[in-house]
């Protein structure tokens, strides 16, 4: 019989392990309306949504939210220093957030070419350096050091393939080599080291599954592996010098959303598939990083567009089944392991700090969660478990930006 029962935990093992990697958790929703066609960005351990359009009632939306995955809260801030607009860019160089460009009329476009960058430490909106190139909507964007750049994008007469580049230190803009891809918009863009990457998107009558890679030393673009989906008005993020893009349209000007996920590694140019984003296929989101967790949410999610999201999710590309410690947590143990419910963990962490305590099961799950405040040293949390069904679990903490996994089994 132990033998049995030996062999059966096992298999479990296996079985959820497998399934707990890289998986996706729905978090508290976004602020106080559904959207779409929104910006989101990170600013240090924080996260922000805001503007884009409320389809049901043809609202544009100036309003700004921040989250806290402390908390898993969301706070309004100031809302955005220009118009209300949907479809606008956004990037983040240092501490300050700089957001412009977008459509601040509908359904009839009035395309705009403002910037104003967000200050994080004063809640405050100022604007910048008007965008030098043709005012428009949907254009892609990644940042390099202390410069970020535009490119692409639609006025409603011309796709573009311009690239700008913003010098945040002299506030301004100057032109350099362009886009060497197909006019489009609605594509996506990021930065891994030190290159920038835009790919996919469309032109009103095909959307593109091509990626290319830009070199800042020599303004030069080079093509990388093609993603292995057309895709358009998509979500991407950026965890560990891998690239995550996922959801929107394989089909434009018909639609035809998912909710598939794909990670770029540089090192190998290749796209593997990851766990999908949600059950809700979307097309429109927005995603942004903090630490070592990516989030994406909000966006359209039937074929006629016409239905906005408030939902938000997490997701963590980390084997939670192997242990992993930072410099800062030492002597992290948790027993009895297995348990009967009644558990205690035991750490040591350096700073002072809240600790997010969450127990989720093997379908990511979140079956626990608590908000611990905690001094400096050796701490000691006694873990009550004793409602949950028998199984596998992972232990999560999370400390600033510090998260350790741990796996233990309830019988």
């Amino acid at each position: 019989m132990k033998k049995i029962v030996l062999i059966t935990l096992l298999f479990l093992s296996t079985v959820c392990l497998a399934s707990a990697q890289n998986i996706w958790i729905q978090k508290a929703n976004v602020g106080a309306m559904n959207r779409e066609n929104a910006v989101g960005f990170a600013i240090g351990t924080k996260g922000y949504i805001g503007l884009g359009q409320h389809c049901e009632t043809q609202t544009l939306l100036v309003d700004f939210w921040e989250y806290d995955p402390m908390t898993n809260a969301w706070t309004q801030v100031a809302d955005f220093g220009g118009t209300a607009r949907f479809a606008a860019s956004s990037f983040v160089v240092d501490s300050f957030a700089y957001v412009g460009l977008g459509s601040d009329s509908y359904p009839v476009y009035n395309f705009r070419k403002d910037f104003w960058k967000y200050s994080q430490s004063t809640n405050t909106w100022t604007q910048v350096a008007v965008f030098p190139g043709v005012e428009r909507y949907n254009a892609s964007t990644f940042v390099i050091g202390a410069n970020g750049y535009v490119s692409t994008g639609w006025n409603q007469i011309i796709f573009f393939v311009d690239l700008w580049q913003y010098n945040s230190t002299l506030n301004s803009w100057s032109q350099k080599t362009n886009f060497p891809g197909n006019p489009r918009c609605a594509g996506v863009g990021f930065a891994i080291g030190n290159y920038g990457y835009i790919g996919t998107g469309d032109d009103n009558s095909s959307t593109y599954k091509d990626f290319y890679k830009y070199d800042p030393s020599d303004s030069a673009w080079t093509q990388i592996a093609d993603l292995p989906s057309y895709l358009c008005n998509a979500a991407a993020f950026v965890l560990n010098n891998k690239a995550y893009v996922g959801t929107g349209s394989t089909t434009f000007p018909s639609i035809n959303i998912i909710n598939h996920f794909w990670e770029y590694s540089p090192l190998s140019n290749t796209w593997d598939s990851i766990a999908d984003m949600s059950p809700i296929s979307r097309i429109k989101p927005v995603a942004f990083a903090i630490g070592d967790i990516g989030y994406a949410g909000t966006g359209a999610y039937n074929s006629n567009i016409s239905n906005d999201t408030v939902d938000f999710w997490e997701y963590s590309p980390l084997d939670v089944g192997i242990d992993k410690s930072s410099s800062k947590l030492r002597e992290l143990s948790i027993y009895p392991n297995p348990s009967k419910g009644q558990m205690n963990i035991n750490f040591a962490y350096s700073n002072n700090s809240l600790m997010l305590v969450e127990v989720l099961d093997c379908n990511g799950k979140v079956v626990y969660n608590k908000i611990q405040r905690k001094a400096t040293g050796i701490s000691n949390y006694n873990l009550d478990l004793s409602n949950l069904s028998n199984g596998i679990y992972f232990l999560k903490l999370t400390f600033d930006k510090d998260i350790e996994y741990r796996k233990f089994v309830l019988e």
